[in-house]
This record gives structure tokens, sequence and C-alpha cells, in this order.
């Protein structure tokens, strides 16, 4: 009977190892993809910026270039026009800021699961193991 559980200890020990170290390596797996999906957006959103910034730049010549041709160069409705493409390109940068740090925050929000699971794995393996040892304990003694 002094086999078996000490046989008993051993694989519930080696059970609880080999789940530490598979969450360990869960979490690990978990932050590589949220760093590297977190850069991938920031790559999306600075060339977004870039071809809103391109977009800006072809509007106001366009603008410029519409007001010359029609006589009135410098007027108050080129002036309006060109006020309101700067609005709307702000607008577009703000948006895309607000989603590259919501981006970042869900990342972060999703890593913390992933660790507190990976406790909590940890803790249930070590609990796992000291009830299968004071089982086998009892059923020693018994």
């Amino acid at each position: 009977m002094g086999f078996i559980l000490v046989a008993s200890l051993v694989i519930g020990a080696a059970s609880g190892i080999a789940q530490h170290k598979a969450a360990k390596d869960s979490a690990r797996a978990q932050k590589e993809a949220n760093r590297i999906s977190t850069a991938e957006g920031q790559v999306q959103d600075r060339a977004a910026r870039a071809r809103a910034a391109r977009e800006k730049r072809l509007r106001r010549a366009r603008i410029a270039n519409q007001s010359k041709q029609a006589g009135s160069g410098g007027s108050s409705g080129e002036a309006g026009g060109l006020a309101a493409l700067g609005s709307n390109f702000d607008r577009i940068i703000a948006n895309q800021r607000g989603t590259e740090f919501t981006r970042g925050k869900l990342s972060a929000a999703n890593q913390k699961a992933t660790d507190a699971e990976a406790r909590f794995n940890t803790s249930k393996a070590i609990g796992d193991f000291g009830q299968k040892a004071l089982g086998a304990y009892k059923d020693y003694k018994s």
C-alpha cells in the first residue's frame, strides 16, 4: 500500500508541475500574440494617418486650383473649404488615435485575464494535488 501512496503522490506532483508549465507557456504565448496584435494595429493606424494626410494635401490643392480657375483665389469660400478640410482631417486622426488607445487597453485587459487564468490553474493544480495526497494518506491509514 505504501508504494501506491508514493506513486500516487509522484503522479499528482508531476501532473501539477506539467499543468503549471503549460499555464506559463500559454500566458507567454498570449503576451506575444497581444504584442503582435498591438504592433500590427499601430502600423495600420500610421498608414491610415498617412493616407488621410495625403488626401488632405490633394484636396487642399484641388480647392486652391478650383478657386484660382474661378478667379476667386483667397476668397472666403476657399478659406471655408480649407477650414472644413482641416477639421475633417483632425477628426479622422482623433478617431484613429482613440481606436489605437482602445486597442492597447483591450490588449492589456486580455493579458490580465490570461495571467489570472494561469494563476487559477496553478492554484487548482496545487489544491488537487493536496486533496489527492490527503485522500491517499487517509486510504493508507484505513
